[in-house]
């Protein structure tokens, strides 16, 4: 269930506009060979994983995975994660991640699992360590569109 997870993550930050490890410019140097090494690539380690199981998913069944902003820090991200069974009339290529058809038409649709990621935005540069670092405006105000409802913001 945590690739499934990680996938509803990937497509969130592909809808915003950006990727997994978007390459991002520090500062407007003047010189492109400044610009290159003030370039760095962000990347999104998980410090905490959770999941919660209710039900079991089986071989070959349609699942849809939802995924919110349940906290926005200054450089942490908590996802919120649901998954649930989908029955194949409700399902559609956009909504659910599909493992195959289970061909049981009368199977209840429910939740499966659910989950939160806690991951860090941190900048890689050449030659140095990797390190947090503040989440982009522009990915930020993305992020800020997909808060759930009454969650903190930081």
């Amino acid at each position: 269930m945590i690739r499934y997870m990680e996938s509803a993550e990937h497509a969130l930050l592909r809808q915003l506009g950006t990727s997994v490890m978007p390459r991002v410019n520090c500062n407007d140097s003047k010189t492109q060979s400044d610009a290159i090494t003030d370039a760095v690539v962000l990347s999104w380690p998980r410090v905490r994983v959770e999941s919660e199981f209710q039900s079991v998913a089986y071989f070959e069944d349609l699942l849809d995975v939802a995924v919110a902003v349940e906290r926005l820090g200054r450089s942490s991200v908590t996802y919120q994660f649901t998954i649930r069974r989908c029955p194949k009339q409700q399902c559609s290529v956009q909504t659910a991640h599909s493992i195959g058809e289970r061909g049981d038409d009368e199977l209840e649709s429910g939740t499966i699992c659910t989950g939160r990621f806690t991951t860090v935005c941190c900048a890689i540069r050449a030659g140095h360590t990797m390190q947090s670092a503040e989440i982009p405006a522009t990915i930020r105000e993305g992020l800020a569109a997909y808060l759930v409802a009454n969650s903190p913001k930081f």
